[in-house]
């Protein structure tokens, strides 16, 4: 019978299969076989707060899970915690990736509690609770023995790392916390922790920091496990670039206060080819001096978005782009919420075109929309390409970047002054509706019954 005690006989030297596991003869368990060199590495470290930094697709989210599964079975008895920067980051990656190293075990050796947010190793009675950085953290009171934080440079997670250092108390454990993560010039918080041993709130020097914060780095070729369909394209397209010490070698680099750093007109510019689509919607964002700005997106059978065509006109009368849309027998536009109920009532009446107001005008929101649809998965696709003759839209997205405070480093919550956000904030008017779209379209809009949302 396999009694829960922690086993130190693991053997991490060889590897035949990937994700190979010999049950060991200690314990019972073994923990599954590493890619030799950056990944081993990572995986066996002692250090509080390992940084497994590495390209695309060279087995980044793998290495945190397999860490996780090391510890679990040399601490029995421990409370740990995996984060993911979605509420749904868990089962759309962590799941998969756990059924495909450890099929056989689910049920026996491993279980997954969703309504509890967990996943259990019973035999061990350790319990990993499942925390999104999207939402509000349950489990911050609680004392871990341990942590893994995936994905961290999705998305702002300095103070969810920060809120989980002093939870690191669980009594007679070693206490870590690793993450994984390609690096993200976004988001200076990791640089400044990992690299510059920095705290990202005091600015000074972390106390200790030599051999706490250890890193890791991979290149996506290095990993030969990846299918080499996927290893070409990612290749193809990423090196030669500005980013390709990033997305392909998980190095850090610098590109001061750039707003979408993951944008490629190698990988989202491409010509819409007619392919069957499911939805179609344009948003719009009015200007005077400044440009007016059309932005039409539709949506494809595989859920893909494509920005196929749009209006940019400065000093633009009503005429230009209504007779836009009557060239395009566009009829419904999506618009900035806080427009008047009375504007839109006389478009309505004028024109015949119907005006919705757009789910949000909050600058996060507009920014999740394009950050979270221009990112690229491991397999080098986006889930929104643009057709290149929408030159005003791709010149915005490659060219506006967050103010940087001097001093500060950290990316304030406005655009650099002089940046142009028109075509932008009109495909993001648009590309909100398709949040959530599963074929049913919206209300059509109704005279007097304007509902402003903010």
């Amino acid at each position: 019978m396999v009694t829960a005690t922690a086993c130190t006989q693991h053997s991490w030297e060889t590897f035949y299969d990937p994700y190979e596991r010999v049950r060991c003869a200690f314990c019972g368990y073994t923990p599954f076989a590493t890619i030799p060199g950056p990944q081993r590495d990572f995986v066996v470290s002692e250090a509080p707060y390992p940084g497994y930094f590495a390209g695309r697709g060279a087995g980044k989210s793998i290495a945190g899970l397999i860490k996780l599964i090391h510890y679990a079975t040399r601490n029995p008895g421990a409370l740990l915690f995996a984060t993911q920067p979605t509420n749904d980051g868990f089962e759309q990656n962590v799941l998969p990736a756990m059924r495909e190293i450890w099929r056989d075990g689910e049920g026996s050796e491993w279980a997954f509690k969703e309504k509890k947010g967990q996943i259990v190793f019973p035999r061990l009675n350790v319990t990993v609770l499942l925390l999104s950085a999207e939402a509000t953290i349950p489990g911050i009171g609680a004392s871990f023995a341990a942590g893994w934080m995936d994905e961290i440079g999705i998305g702002n997670q300095r103070d969810l790392f920060l809120s989980l250092q002093p939870a690191m108390r669980q009594k007679g454990y070693d206490h870590q916390i690793w993450v994984t993560s390609t690096p993200k010039v976004t988001y200076p918080w990791i640089k400044q922790i990992w690299v510059e041993h920095i705290h990202p709130l005091t600015r000074r020097e972390l106390a200790s920091w030599q051999g706490r914060y250890p890193t890791f780095h991979a290149h996506t070729k290095d990993n030969p496990w990846l299918p080499e369909e996927i290893k070409s394209q990612l290749l193809s397209e990423w090196e030669g670039s500005r980013w390709a010490a990033q997305e392909l070698a998980g190095e850090f680099i610098t590109v001061e206060g750039v707003a979408f750093p993951e944008f490629s007109r190698q990988i989202h510019v491409r010509a819409f080819d007619g392919r069957p689509t499911a939805r179609r919607v344009v948003g719009i964002d009015f200007g005077q001096a400044r440009p007016t700005a059309l932005v039409e997106i539709v949506q494809d059978e595989g859920k893909k978005l494509w920005v196929v065509d749009s209006f940019y006109k400065r000093n633009a009368i009503e005429d230009d782009w209504v007779q836009w849309c009557a060239d395009r027998k566009i009829t419904k536009l999506v618009c900035d919420p806080t427009a008047s109920e009375e504007q839109l009532i006389f478009w309505r009446g004028k024109y015949n075109i119907y005006m919705t107001p757009a789910k949000s005008n909050r600058r996060d929101e507009r920014y999740k929309f394009w950050s979270q649809n221009i990112a690229v998965k491991d397999d080098g696709r986006p889930n929104i390409y643009i057709d290149p003759k929408n030159e005003d839209l791709i010149a915005e997205l490659e060219n506006l970047a967050h103010a940087v405070t001097r001093g500060r480093n950290e990316p304030e919550d406005k655009w650099v002054p002089g940046s142009n956000d028109h075509a932008y904030d009109a495909g993001a008017y648009a590309g909100m509706e398709f949040e959530g779209y599963y074929g049913t379209p919206h209300a059509p809009f109704a005279l007097g019954r304007i509902i402003r949302r903010r």
